[in-house]
C-alpha cells in the first residue's frame, strides 16, 4: 500500500489528482485515518488513462480553403487554436472588400485570404 504523494511521484502527475481519481471512483483506495492508501496494482487502472497537454476542442476548430494564385483549390488548413492577430487582420480585410485581400506579413510573404460564398 502506497500514499496519495507516491502514487502522484509514480504517475507523474500531483497529490490533488489523485484525490479527484479516488473521489470520483477512477483509482480504488482505502481511507486510513486522515490518508488514502492505494494498492500498487490499481495504479495500472489509471496511468493508461493519462494524456500530457491540454485536451483539443472540437469546438474551437478553425478551418481555412487554401487556394493558389490560379484560383485553383490546395486544400485546407486547420487548426485549434484562436487565429492570430495577422490572420484575423487579413480576414477582415478580406470582408470589408468584398472576399478577397492581399497582406504581406513580417517576413514579408503575400499572403491572399479568399472567402467562401455562402
Amino acid at each position: 500500500m502506497i500514499t496519495t504523494t507516491t502514487a502522484a511521484a509514480r504517475l507523474g502527475i500531483t497529490p490533488g489528482r489523485v484525490r479527484q481519481l479516488i473521489r470520483t471512483g477512477q483509482l480504488p483506495a482505502t481511507k486510513a485515518g486522515r490518508d488514502w492508501l492505494i494498492e500498487r496494482k490499481n495504479l495500472k487502472l489509471v496511468e493508461t488513462r493519462r494524456r500530457r497537454g491540454r485536451p483539443r476542442k472540437g469546438a474551437n476548430m478553425n478551418e481555412y480553403v487554401i487556394i493558389d494564385e490560379g484560383g485553383q483549390y490546395i486544400g485546407t488548413w486547420t487548426y485549434a487554436t484562436a487565429p492570430n492577430t495577422f490572420i484575423r487582420r487579413l480576414i477582415a480585410a478580406a470582408k470589408a472588400a468584398g472576399g478577397t485581400a492581399a497582406m504581406p506579413d513580417a517576413q514579408g510573404c503575400v499572403n491572399r485570404a479568399t472567402l467562401a460564398k455562402g
